[in-house]
């Protein structure tokens, strides 16, 4: 197959979203499937970090667009996307499957506009986020949900299939496009990262060695309702550990208004560290691989509930224990970890934080909540994903319609698809 992908976010653009489609484009081309990647050309003043590296492959090419409208303060991404119209039109003619991954939005009207100069080809409608159904932008906005509901029927609804990162989003998107079969490709890491998880005895031996018991956050705070990490603050501030303790925030939360605030109120000044260099991709899994607990922050909002970030799947990856807290264990991310085994889901409950916080600085005992399952965290690497979402294009380009209810939905009870 010919592929195209579209896709606003890419390498070298340092991003986590450009993490997925690369991996995409990548395993298409080393599995002998000729690979073009439509993508923006880069410019440090709207990209500022562009430290991932774009390494050549055979059977893939990567065409940068231009910026256009760079030094207007709105509508760079938009404009951009109209200046990019003639080449995706051209290369849609040249490719037997086109991908559009969203967001932003302009992407997806990219990929019907490349549907319409091919008729033929087969086109995937790749969803990251949610679009009017996306509560972080449309909350409290009824009239611009609606709209934005109208639109996106209109843009996606020639696609031939749409998938996204979790069953619960799946299952959102046959509820807007019921006529469009609605997949899951999680998002993941590169299998070369997955650790062997920490044993008993190293987590003994990181307690009897006295250091700090280091807890990392790496990733962005969304406030608002979305995130709630005072429940670990209240329990820091009112222990007495029997291991110093040490909270870091790295990246955008390190800047959040509302761990500061925490910091401040809890008096933390002492235990939560707010570095203000960014760490880069290579040095924060390193970092992911030497804390002692790795924190997760889940959405307390139940609308955002299936938004798992490609942060998640690192974080399982790196062989440490997984504290998520704000979320609910019945939520995408508890399932996640109650079937990976890779760590535990606390909800906002004191206690159960404090007894997870006392058990791994102790290390007198493994916890039952640890246990990591390495087959299970595997079917999360970047390759398995990429493998599973070419074998359904195949199936779909040569006309064999896999069942929505195989394919795409989700065992009762568990958050995998069957």
């Amino acid at each position: 197959m010919r592929i195209l992908i579209i896709s606003w976010y890419f390498p070298p653009w340092n991003e986590s979203a450009s993490n997925r489609p690369h991996s995409w484009a990548r395993y298409f081309a080393r599995h002998g499937h000729p690979t073009t990647v439509l993508t923006c050309r880069k410019d440090p003043r709207l990209h500022p970090d562009l430290s991932t590296p774009l390494e050549p492959e055979p059977n893939l090419t990567v065409i940068e667009t231009p910026l256009r409208l760079l030094d207007t303060p709105v509508a760079k991404g938009a404009s951009w996307a109209a200046g990019s119209v003639p080449e995706v039109m051209r290369q849609a003619r040249r490719h037997d499957v086109i991908i559009s991954t969203f967001m932003p939005w302009y992407v997806h009207v990219l990929g019907m506009i490349a549907k319409r100069a091919n008729p033929r080809a087969l086109w995937c409608a790749d969803y990251r986020d949610l679009w009017h159904e996306f509560d972080f932008f449309m909350q409290g906005r009824t009239m611009k949900r609606a709209l934005a509901a109208r639109f996106e029927k209109f843009v996606v609804g020639p696609a031939d299939l749409t998938t996204t990162v979790s069953p619960p989003l799946a299952e959102s998107l046959s509820r807007t496009h019921p006529h469009i079969p609605s997949h899951t490709i999680y998002n993941g890491f590169p299998e070369a990262e997955c650790r062997t998880a920490r044993t008993l005895e190293e987590l003994r031996a990181r307690a009897a060695a006295g250091r700090p018991f280091e807890i990392m956050y790496a990733g962005t705070v969304y406030e608002g309702g979305y995130h709630d990490p005072e429940p670990l603050f209240r329990v820091l501030a009112r222990g007495h550990w029997p291991r110093p303790v040490r909270l870091c925030f790295y990246g955008q939360a390190a800047r959040s208004n509302l761990i500061r605030s925490l910091r401040e109120r809890y008096h933390l000044e002492a235990v939560v560290e707010l570095p203000e260099k960014p760490l880069s991709r290579a040095d924060c899994v390193q970092r992911q691989r030497e804390a002692d607990l790795l924190l997760h922050l889940g959405w307390t909002n139940r609308s955002m509930d299936g938004v798992l970030t490609g942060k998640v799947f690192e974080y399982l990856a790196a062989g440490a224990p997984v504290l998520s807290v704000g979320a609910d264990p019945d939520t995408a991310i508890g399932l996640l970890l109650e079937q990976t085994r890779a760590g535990l889901c606390v909800a906002r409950d004191d206690a159960t934080i404090a007894g997870a916080l006392e058990q791994l600085m102790t290390g007198n005992d493994c916890p039952a909540w640890f246990a990591p399952r390495r087959d299970e965290i595997l079917f999360y690497s970047r390759e398995r994903q990429a493998g599973r979402l070419l074998d359904l294009l195949a199936a779909k380009a040569a006309g064999r319609w896999v069942s929505t209810s195989v394919a795409g939905a989700a065992v009762k009870g568990s958050h995998r698809p069957v």
